[in-house]
């Protein structure tokens, strides 16, 4: 009796109902998602290696200067800036001796980071190409926009925008200029703030 079915269509199976209904939307937002992350664990990493090695300029600056200025003071008041540039010079010291740790800490950070944003970016590559599998419309726009402003950016370049935010933020208290080769982004300026945020966080706490 099932030669009656032949040449029938039995509609949709499971899977390409869940594929196709509303719900079938995430698998995209769910890699952008991972993509906006991994990037933002970039900046961190990036920001945070700025602001350790700028911590350590920092404490050579106040040590130079307490010297320099003893030579222009009274005998006790240069005795106690001396005083002073030891302690800071004890703390730069005890600086030093972690930062190579704490280099490699973000190192690794920084490299696991950019191997999530490879994956990410190769599985939004995929899904442009092949978007009927992955359960969305190419009437989306928004979401097709958002995936294509993502592919725009390597790893080298999201860490060179954290890089350069976190120094200009670090020097003058100012966001940094944008890349002057490339439109900026909403990933790229995510990446920009999540390192601005994180050295303003830092400031506040130090001051």
């Amino acid at each position: 009796m099932l030669h009656q079915f032949e040449g029938v269509d039995p509609g949709p199976r499971p899977i390409d109902i869940a594929l196709c209904a509303p719900s079938g939307l995430l698998p995209m937002e769910r890699t952008l998602d991972d993509l906006r992350r991994a990037s933002a664990d970039l900046a961190h990493a990036e920001a945070a290696e700025i602001i350790a090695r700028h911590r350590l300029g920092q404490l050579d600056e106040m040590i130079a200067g307490c010297e320099d200025d003893a030579g222009e003071v009274d005998a006790e008041t240069a005795q106690a800036l001396m005083g002073a540039a030891d302690g800071l010079r004890e703390e730069r010291d005890s600086l030093a001796e972690t930062l190579p740790l704490e280099l490699g800490f973000h190192a690794d950070r920084r490299d696991a980071a950019s191997e999530r944003i490879h994956t990410a970016q190769r599985k939004l590559r995929t899904m442009l190409q092949i978007p009927e599998h992955f359960g969305w419309l190419e009437e989306d726009r928004d979401l097709l926009a958002q995936a294509r402003d993502a592919l725009r950016f390597e790893p080298a370049t999201l860490a060179e925008s954290a890089r350069q935010e976190a120094r200009a933020r670090l020097s003058d208290g100012l966001a940094a200029m944008p890349l002057a080769a490339r439109r900026q982004g909403d990933l790229l300026r995510s990446v920009a703030g999540a390192a601005r945020r994180l050295v303003d966080e830092v400031r506040r706490r130090d001051s």
